[in-house]
């Protein structure tokens, strides 16, 4: 079934037109809606872990870092969203409204990055010209920078704006229990910030 005949069977299901079958019509829609929350939870989810790593990162510019207040500030709503597992646009705007011009810049820009990558990896995914060793190539490649990535290799003090994407934000997606370790090294990061009193 092509594009077009995919589109066409789902409107028929959706208008009623698809003949008798009136549990199969009421379970499709059905099981659509769980999917479709599904994937509205796990780009909420893959969009605290990028904030979440670029935060970390950002921290480790002399001029970017995070201050204790700010520490104090953001600690809860981090433990908030850890507990929740994603991150609304409400949650974002008020993590963003801590930070200073410089700091938000940053993590905008970082953002952005991340989501074109994000865009670039879905339609490459999608592409029917390439074979599935391509693919896997792909996908092993970037699970290889994540990799170097948590080991440490990489260059903090360059700015975005001075060296590829190449990390592990390359293609946005969540890796097994990576998402967690994240939020506990931010949460550490923001608690020892607090224990020191640095910049207070």
């Amino acid at each position: 079934m092509n594009k077009t005949q995919s589109v066409a069977a789902i409107l028929l299901v959706i208008i009623g037109l698809s003949g008798c079958g009136h549990p199969k019509s009421i379970a499709e829609p059905a099981k659509a809606a769980e999917t479709a929350k599904d994937e509205v939870q796990s780009v909420s989810e893959r969009e605290m872990v990028i904030l979440f790593q670029i935060l970390i990162r950002m921290d480790k510019h002399n001029h970017l870092t995070l201050t204790a207040v700010q520490a104090e500030q953001l600690l809860p709503l981090i433990q908030r969203n850890s507990r929740e597992g994603e991150m609304t646009p409400l949650h974002e705007q008020e993590i963003l409204s801590l930070l200073d011009t410089r700091q938000k810049q940053f993590v905008l820009d970082w953002q952005n990055r991340a989501h074109r990558r994000i865009e670039a990896f879905e339609e490459f995914k999608g592409r029917q010209d390439i074979t599935p060793e391509q693919r896997d190539a792909m996908i092993s490649e970037f699970r290889s920078r994540r990799s170097q990535e948590r080991a440490g290799h990489f260059t903090p003090q360059l700015s975005p704006s001075h060296r590829e994407d190449h990390d592990a934000l390359d293609n946005g997606a969540v890796p097994a229990r990576g998402g967690v370790n994240l939020e506990r090294e931010l949460m550490a990061l923001l608690e020892g910030k607090l224990r020191s009193g640095e910049n207070k």
